[in-house]
């Protein structure tokens, strides 16, 4: 027993230290990096855990999970994660007119067993994001958190997070307790959130391909881009966007590895009859999806939260354009508050060489038309 407590204690540090900057374990080749000239912005990707929030986890808590940190220990080590003092200060400083506050990327479902008490703990959530906002609706947007769970809960919850608390989308999960985002019952949050006309924040969460990415911070290094490349593959080849063709998701980390990766879609898609007789059983239906998978992967949005690396930048750039890429820094977590993330992907699009038009684009416009926000 006293094994099974000392490796959930190690697996919740992993937690916490997944969110400070992997060169601090890798080595700071690239510490100091560029600092960007002024320009406003949108941050369309932080995240905030509104204290009520903590108080409820803590109240109702029943389940130990690998995943789940200590919530204390949390707060402490990122206090800009629940407050917005710092945050003020920080926006002025890196001219940020708004930030879009998405939740702490955990199902509610893994602090509880059962589904209706995770469904009371996710209206929590909303509840106590939407009264933190409302201190400072001129700064702050929120997004929902939902429980996946219950299909027709969620449905639900977005619907009343969109029209009776304000906000302006909901997050999911790059897999749903270890199933696809093509799945049959997602079809109802997905319809609703198109009939709504509200994104999908793309977040990605952990599974368990193996137990050795548990060490060294590789589920969180690369587990969880290659987690949002899987859950957009799906997406995309399971037919999503072709059934809701105008339905928005927003792939955190620039859409993972999918970005460097685009050209193996086509090359694929371009000699699909040949690669599908040599893949083995003939009689395995062939993908929902019926048009070019580029074309769905076209209509993704993603942020821009690459860690400030000039060439991450210039590739999503290549996927994204300006027309879908919109500035998005990961907020709180990281170095020094979180600010080289902001200072860092700002520098980094300033690399990009944009037109004015362009840069625009990508640091203010996207995200005002995704958030449903006057020029």
């Amino acid at each position: 027993m006293s094994a099974i407590r000392t490796e959930l204690t190690r697996r919740r540090w992993l937690w916490l230290s997944a969110f400070a900057y992997p060169g601090k374990l890798l080595g700071s080749w690239s510490a100091n990096r560029g600092v960007a000239t002024s320009s406003m912005n949108i941050d369309i990707y932080t995240h905030f855990f509104p204290p009520a929030y903590a108080r409820e986890i803590s109240r109702t808590a029943t389940r130990s999970h690998p995943d789940v940190p200590n919530i204390k220990m949390l707060m402490r080590l990122f206090p800009n994660l629940s407050e917005f003092d710092a945050r003020l200060t920080h926006m002025d400083r890196y001219q940020t007119s708004i930030q879009v506050l998405t939740p702490l990327p955990i199902p509610a479902e893994l602090f509880v067993s059962d589904s209706r008490t995770a469904a009371a703990l996710t209206r929590a959530a909303n509840d106590s994001m939407a009264e933190a906002i409302a201190r400072r609706h001129d700064r702050f947007v929120g997004v929902a958190l939902l429980c996946f769970q219950d299909m027709d809960e969620a449905t639900v919850e977005l619907e009343r997070s969109v029209k009776e608390l304000g906000f302006k989308g909901a997050m999911i999960f790059t897999n749903i307790s270890g199933r696809p985002l093509d799945i049959p019952e997602l079809s109802k949050v997905y319809e609703k959130a198109q009939s709504l006309d509200v994104p999908l924040w793309i977040h990605p969460i952990s599974w368990n391909y193996y137990d050795w990415v548990r060490d060294y911070l590789i589920w969180q290094i690369f587990g969880w881009p290659i987690d949002t490349t899987l859950a957009m593959a799906r997406i995309v080849y399971g037919g999503v966007l072709e059934k809701f063709p105008k339905l928005k998701f927003i792939a955190h980390h620039a859409g993972g590895t999918t970005p460097y990766l685009i050209g193996r879609v086509i090359d694929t898609y371009d000699q699909n009859e040949e690669l599908m007789r040599l893949s083995g059983d003939p009689k395995k239906p062939s993908p929902p999806a019926t048009k070019a998978p580029i074309d769905s992967y076209r209509m993704f949005y993603g942020d821009t939260a690459l860690s400030g690396i000039p060439s991450a930048m210039q590739c999503a750039y290549e996927m994204f354009t300006s027309q879908r890429l919109a500035f998005g820094s990961d907020y709180p977590f990281g170095p020094d508050s979180g600010q080289r993330f902001i200072r860092s992907n700002l520098a980094a699009i300033d690399s990009l060489k944009l037109g004015r038009r362009d840069q625009n684009k990508v640091l203010m416009d996207n995200a005002r038309v995704l958030l449903r926000m006057p020029a």
